[in-house]
């Protein structure tokens, strides 16, 4: 995640050597910030607000 427009990206590095892409979501803006609680992901998208991402 940096911030700028294109939404959420999870990538998988339990092998650091091959980190591979798991899923992404779109984005309503600039994520700022992500922070992750139990199986929610919250992501700050400035106007947009915060943004609630399930992780499973």
């Amino acid at each position: 995640m940096s911030p700028r427009s294109g939404g959420l990206q999870v990538i998988n590095v339990q092998n650091p050597q091959l980190p591979t892409l798991v899923t992404a979501h779109p984005a309503l803006g600039t994520l700022w910030d992500v922070t992750v609680a139990g199986n929610y992901v919250y992501a700050a998208a400035g106007k947009a607000g915060v943004l609630v991402y399930r992780a499973s």
